[in-house]
Parts: C-alpha cells; structure tokens; sequence
C-alpha cells in the first residue's frame, strides 16, 4: 500500500468527539439528556461505523479469498411456530470469512495503548470481528439437522421455490417448513427437551451451527432488552462508558437478573430484542450463557455493511438515532407476539432508553396478551417521573448518571495508581489519544515492523498540531488536523517525512 493509500486511510477516519444534546421522547415530558441517555448502543459506535466503511471500502481486496477456503455460517437462534400441519421456522443465516488485517486495524483505532491492557485489546478484537467481516454473496446454504436419521438437506425458498443465495451483505433470510410429523422425528433423534433442534450447514465448503426452538401454541414468553436489562452497559453515562463497557471490558451481568428469569422455569420461552447491531451477536450470546441467561432467539439492528447495497447509508446513519431502535423494536416485538395469539407475554426492559414507551405502546396493540411490564430503573424514574413506569412493575437497579460507571467501579480502583493521562491540548480537545492510537495501526503498513516511538504532540507545517512516529529504518508519519470549513469537526491527513 503507498503514501496515497495511507493518506485516505487516515483522512476517512473522523475523530471528531462533539457531544450535541438531546432531548428524550417521553410522554409527557422532556429533560435535557446526552446523546447515550436517549439511545442505543450504536450511537456510541458511530465514528466506529464510520471508520470501518471506510476501511472496507480501501481494504476490501487486500486479503484476496481463494476458492477453496471453508466459509463461515452464523445461524442466528430463532423459534419456531404452528402454521397449520406446519412449523415455520423463521431464519437468518449469514455467510462470512474473517478479515484479519481490516481487524487489527480497527482494534487499533479504537485502543488506547496508554489505558487499554493487553487483555482489554484482545477483547475489542474479538468483539469487534464480525462488524468488520467479509460478507460472502451468492452462496446457497444447504442446512441439516442433527442426528437426523434421513439425512436430509434443506434450503431456504423464494416465493417461486427456488433456491435463496445470500445477498452483497452476506445474508439469507427465510421461513423454514416442517411437517408436522418429520419434527416430532427430529426431536426424538435429538432427545430433544423443551422443543429445542439443532442444526448445522451441510453445503460444501461451509461451516456453521445453530438451534432453533419449536414453541406451543400457548404458554408464557419473555421478550428482553439486553443493555442496562441484564448486562451493565451505563448508557445513561455517556458515550465513553458505554464504549469501554461494549469493547474493552468484561461483561458485567445485571445483579439478580439471571435469576429473576430462571425462576420463570424452563417451559418459558425467551426472546433477546436489542437494539445493538448484529455484529455483536456472538459476544452477546457467549455473555447470555456464562451468566446463566436461559437460551432464546435473538432479534437484533440489521446494519447492511455493503454500500452497493440499496439503504446501506441509510443504516448507518441510523445506527445511532432512537428512532431506529423504536421502530426496530416495534415491528420485531410486534411479529413475535402476532405469530403467537394464544401465548402469554412478560416485557422486560430498563429506563434508560425507551423501552417503557415501547413496551406501553405494545401493550396498547396487544392487551390480552401482555401479562406484564418489568423495567429495571437504572435513572431513579421511580422518584424523578413516576408517571412513565406507570403500570409497570419496578425493578431498582443502580442509578447510572452521566460520568458514572456502575459496571467498572471496581477496575477504576484498581488502576487508581496508574498515571493518568496528560492534559488535551488546544485544538485537538480530546483528540490526542485518537491520534496516538491511530498512529499504531499505521506501524506495520508505513513503517514497518519496527518499534514505535510516539512523539509528543508538535507544532508541525502552518502551525497546526500534530503528532509524529519514528521507526527503526528512521522514516517518520506524521498526522496533521485538517478543519474543513463544512464539516463541524476535524480529519487527520497523514504526511510521511524523513526524519532529521
């Protein structure tokens, strides 16, 4: 890769960090909040988002696929519901290959070696893997059940029963059909208990496994927000928290959660509807089992990755709005609980966001069927505006303000010794790290695979502020803030020289 290459590279990542208020969409009332507090995740992950278009736009090819290469099949957990003599087994598969280089270089981006451990920067790589995974288009998936004593393929179908390949983004959406009578085989193939079937990719050169579970027509249901409902996330803590919280920490259950819902007992179906994208299934649903969540399917953000791809900017734009995650979570609510009109449902979500708005609305369209509302109060609604949790049933949890962390008080301690950081300087407010980071990644495409030695922030050409590398063959990048008069915020324009 050259100089030009590197220059985009550097110039396609925003760094800016203005923080714009907000004001909440709740009934009755409004209150200045910060960006996190009105919601989801992805706010938090927009510069993110914007850095991995970017170098996947750049980086796409550098890694070439050969042929014979085994790709992976994520099949996301779903249920199953009576249609007739029928299951429909409604499906979401996606096919993908790991894009290691573009990881490390986004893992990068978002570390901070001067805060971050070792530990803490193989975990946002983890985390971070399948949101910058290549998406395999025009594959056909031939799935197999488990101990199936036929033997049988099966794919998912057009409305002309043809065949599904997955799309530009990698994915494979459909219903799944089964008789009847051929469930009840597979289910004693299995010993299957609680209606539960596993699957896997059978087609050549794919790999992938999931489970799916038949539900009665009748029983109880628990449709549940995942971030501040039972992991700690801190959304209402501000930007910084939850990214710490969502890349670099471990996981933090919900004290008490677990179980509140095994006390429910296994006849009872889950449903984990979140608003965070489903590039962080994988690190959700390993939190979900080692907290001792009982197992469901999972209903998530799409954020089509692909540009080609019609509504791509789209989703990334709306990553961060609430309003995304309202409608998201309406109309996936909205078909579970249609799909079941004979099933009792308990709503289980947290204050912080707009679950209480959303649950209230679903409660208004399905009346008969909701048994109840649960809200974990993470804001003090309980005492600050009572009226939104209305009818509700509340659970206390630890008031999350902004700056606060409940899930890290502890870590905090820990590295209260550590030296913290020196002061920003003017106009790089909260910029240098970013820089210094960014300059990491850059190591083992511009300087090779030397040590790096991380100048102090520099007056370089024009007077601006910037920051400078050296390695051990003395060639040196330097990063420079660019302002452009229409963008409120500033680019980093990569300048290599020779260091004097």
């Amino acid at each position: 890769m050259g100089p030009m290459v590197h220059q985009a590279l550097a110039e396609a990542t925003i760094m800016s960090k203005r923080t714009p208020r907000f004001r909440t969409r709740r009934a009755g009332y409004s209150s200045a909040v910060t960006p996190a507090r009105a919601t989801a995740p992805g706010r938090m992950i927009r510069r993110l988002a914007v850095a991995i278009m970017a170098l996947l736009l750049l980086l796409g090819g550098v890694v070439p696929l050969r042929a014979e290469d085994v790709k992976t099949v994520t099949i996301y957990p779903s249920y199953g519901y009576r249609a007739g003599a029928q299951w429909a087994i409604p499906l979401r598969l996606w096919v993908h290959e790991p894009r290691s280089l573009t990881n490390n270089l986004i893992t990068h981006l978002v570390a901070r070696p001067e805060r971050h451990s070792t530990d803490e920067i193989a975990r946002a790589h983890h985390r971070l893997s399948d949101l910058v995974a290549d998406d395999e288009s025009g594959e056909q998936v031939a799935l197999g059940f488990d101990e199936d004593p036929r033997q049988i393929a099966y794919q998912l179908l057009d409305a002309q029963g043809r065949p599904l390949s997955s799309d530009l983004n990698g994915l494979i959406e459909g219903t799944l059909r089964l008789d009847v009578e051929r469930s009840e085989e597979l289910l004693r193939a299995q010993r299957s208990t609680q209606g539960w079937l596993r699957l896997r990719a059978r087609s050549p050169g794919h790999q992938g496994n999931g489970r799916v579970r038949l539900l009665a027509s009748q029983g109880r249901s628990v449709i549940s927000d995942i971030d501040d409902t039972i992991k700690i996330t801190g959304i209402p803590a501000g930007q910084e928290v939850v990214l710490e919280n969502t890349f670099f920490r471990p996981f933090v259950a919900a004290p008490g959660m677990a179980q509140r819902y095994r006390t429910l007992g296994a006849a009872t179906a889950f449903h984990y509807v979140s608003g965070s994208p489903w590039g962080l299934y994988r690190p959700l649903a390993e939190f979900i089992t080692a907290a001792g969540y009982p197992a469901g399917s999972f209903h998530m953000k799409s954020v089509r990755k692909n540009l080609l791809t019609a509504g791509a900017w789209q989703d990334i734009a709306r990553l961060a709005g609430g309003e995304a995650t309202r409608v998201q979570k309406l109309a996936q609510i909205g078909a579970i609980i249609g799909q079941f009109p004979a099933r009792r449902f308990i709503l289980v979500g947290d204050s912080g966001e707009q679950d209480p708005e959303i649950y209230r609305a679903i409660r208004q369209r399905f009346p008969r069927q909701i048994e109840a509302i649960w809200i974990r109060d993470v804001v003090d609604d309980r005492v600050l505006h009572p009226e939104r949790l209305a009818g509700m049933a509340v659970i206390e949890g630890a008031a999350c303000r902004p700056g606060s962390d409940p899930a890290q008080a502890s870590d905090d301690q820990s590295k209260a010794g550590q030296p913290e950081p020196g002061p920003f300087l003017d106009p790089l407010v909260g910029l240098y790290s970013d820089v210094h980071t960014l300059l990491g990644f850059l190591k083992n495409l511009f300087l090779g695979s030397g040590d790096m030695v991380f100048g102090q922030p520099a007056r370089c050409g024009g007077g601006k502020l910037g920051a400078a590398v050296r390695g051990k063959d003395d060639r040196v990048a330097v990063l420079q803030p660019i302002y452009p008069a229409s963008i409120s915020g500033s680019f980093w324009s990569l300048r290599p020289i020779v260091w004097v």
